[in-house]
């Protein structure tokens, strides 16, 4: 129900262009084409108050989703493995250092 809401959140914030999938269990990668570093940043940040305004309604209780981000921008002559790669490095620096944060991979 959590993956659902947060998709749906995602997929109304996003341009029409811009992909998302699942990348493992509770990962999910978001491909923003023609995006500076700085644009995805801003693209989280909002994906992330959108979340915070929009609790799941649980029972007779509200949750709060949030989640933590990695962030790569593709660098000339890089694979997207690479790329890939260096984006979950930083979404692991991310949940290290605490939740509902956003790293951009060196």
């Amino acid at each position: 129900m959590v993956l659902l809401h947060l998709v749906a959140i995602i997929k109304d914030t996003i341009r029409t262009n811009d992909l998302i999938g699942r990348y493992g269990g509770e990962e999910f990668l978001l491909l923003l084409p023609d995006s500076r570093i700085d644009e995805a940043t801003a693209v989280t940040a909002r994906l992330q108050r959108e979340l915070a305004r929009k609790p799941i309604a649980w029972g007779n209780q509200q949750l709060l989703v949030t989640f933590s981000a990695g962030l790569a921008a593709r660098r000339a002559g890089e694979s997207e493995a690479a790329c890939i790669n260096r984006a979950d490095q930083a979404l692991y620096e991310a949940k290290r250092v605490g939740k509902d944060r956003i790293i951009v991979a060196a």
